[in-house]
């Protein structure tokens, strides 16, 4: 409900929790009832310190809003400034790396992370726009009820210069488009030129299906270029929730400097949900320079099937 979350001690109870409206009479049965105050003095991520609280009222009738300090102080010098509004369905965009160097032929993967506002749950189409000539996007979905995607920048070997990158998210609020911009922190945030990849990376299959509970194994391959010999770290991301890489180990995917592929499993847990997205595969070269030095795979196709009974059901519904 959007209240300050409260903390109790170690080794008493913790009870599953019934919300009942405030005119309701409760028989005791021997569980705890307390009063479930509107307070919060927390913000999400886009209010900051401010604090936000989200109230249904139950009921027709007059209601009281406050503000105090949590250290109890006052004085002339205290202004606070209360804002109170129906809710507004919104999302901000933020994205990382901010100003990518994109390898001369090769590709560099953007995390495009949003933050949503008043609940808005829906899918989230990102792009890169006003790309100059030899350079192309992979877009990507941040899919409703998740926070985040993958895109891919990519150079071509005729491509040159630099500019400036704009990232867009584009959603169905309310039954009317809107369109989002990343707010870099930077003053400037450019796409710039770097030489061409020391890596190139490769995964097979280029698409995986997978019933829920079932796994399968996806090997991946690399080529090591400009004098690069050392051993590569394999990331896979932008995995749905329920999809994840088995057994990897401590050192998780890794290709030692001995070898030039490795293969790893992707399962599907029984309660994950149908979808079709990209996952990729990157592989990285360990550096302790700021700037990372990421190589991803073309986009594997990922589609995890309807459950046995879902599917079922849907060939009901088409022989009616």
């Amino acid at each position: 409900f959007d209240t300050t979350p409260e903390t109790h001690a170690v080794n008493t109870p913790v009870y599953k929790v019934s919300v009942h409206p405030p005119s309701e009479t409760l028989a005791a049965n021997g569980l705890p009832m307390r009063r479930l105050s509107f307070r919060n003095d927390d913000g999400p991520p886009a209010i900051g310190k401010d604090s936000r609280l989200t109230f249904s009222a139950p009921s027709d009738g007059d209601y009281i809003v406050s503000i105090r300090d949590t250290r109890g102080q006052a004085g002339d010098r205290f202004a606070y400034r209360l804002s109170i509004h129906e809710p507004e369905p919104d999302f901000l965009l933020a994205a990382d790396p901010e100003n990518p160097n994109v390898p001369l032929g090769g590709q560099i993967p953007i995390i495009v992370t949003a933050t949503r506002l008043d609940d808005f749950d829906g899918d989230i189409d990102v792009t890169v726009r006003g790309l100059p000539a030899g350079f192309r996007v992979e877009p990507g979905v941040i899919p409703h009820g998740e926070s985040s995607t993958v895109i891919l920048l990519s150079a071509e070997p005729s491509a040159s210069g630099s500019f400036p990158l704009k990232i867009t998210g584009t959603a169905t609020i309310n039954g009317r488009e809107r369109t989002r911009e990343v707010d870099f922190e930077e003053r400037a945030s450019l796409v710039s030129l770097a030489p061409a990849p020391e890596l190139t990376v490769s995964a097979t299959p280029g698409e995986v299906s997978l019933a829920p509970g079932a796994q399968t194994y996806v090997t991946v391959s690399i080529k090591r270029e400009r004098g690069f010999a050392g051993r590569v770290p394999i990331d896979v991301r932008n995995l749905p929730p329920g999809v994840l890489v088995k057994d990897v180990g401590l050192n998780g995917v890794l290709i030692t400097e001995a070898e030039t592929s490795q293969r790893f499993l992707i399962e599907a847990l029984p309660w994950a949900e149908p979808t079709n997205r990209n996952i990729f595969v990157i592989g990285r070269i360990e550096t302790t320079s700021p700037q990372r030095s990421e190589f991803p795979a073309p986009p594997l196709k990922l589609r995890i099937q309807s459950r046995p009974a879902e599917r079922i059901a849907d060939r009901n519904k088409r022989d009616d």
